[in-house]
C-alpha cells in the first residue's frame, strides 16, 4: 500500500485511514501495542474533528437562510434560500 500523498482534508483522512489499516494489519500478526491503539486513535479524532468544522461558506449559507438579527427583529428581512443547484 503506498503513502497517502494528497493534502486537505481528504489527504488527512487517507493519512488516518492507512494509519488504522497498519495498525490492524500489525494486530493481524499478532503484534500488541497499546502506544500504536492510542496514536491511532488520537490521529482519528482529530482528523474527524477537522472534517465536521463548517466551511466558511456552509456558515454563511445558513447566516443566510437564518436571516441577520437585527433585519428580523425589525420585522423587515425576507429570507433567501440557498442552494447548489443551479438555476434551470
Amino acid at each position: 500500500m503506498g503513502e497517502a500523498e494528497s493534502y486537505g482534508p481528504t489527504g488527512e483522512l487517507a493519512k488516518a485511514l492507512e494509519a488504522a489499516v497498519h495498525a490492524l494489519r500489525s494486530y493481524q500478526f499478532d503484534n500488541s501495542s497499546p502506544e500504536l491503539a492510542a496514536s491511532v486513535a488520537d490521529h482519528g479524532e482529530k482528523v474527524l474533528a477537522a472534517l465536521r468544522q463548517d466551511t466558511p461558506a456552509e456558515r454563511f449559507a445558513r447566516w443566510l437562510e437564518a436571516g441577520p438579527p437585527l433585519a428580523k427583529a425589525a420585522d423587515c428581512y425576507v429570507g433567501i434560500k440557498v442552494t447548489d443547484t443551479p438555476p434551470k
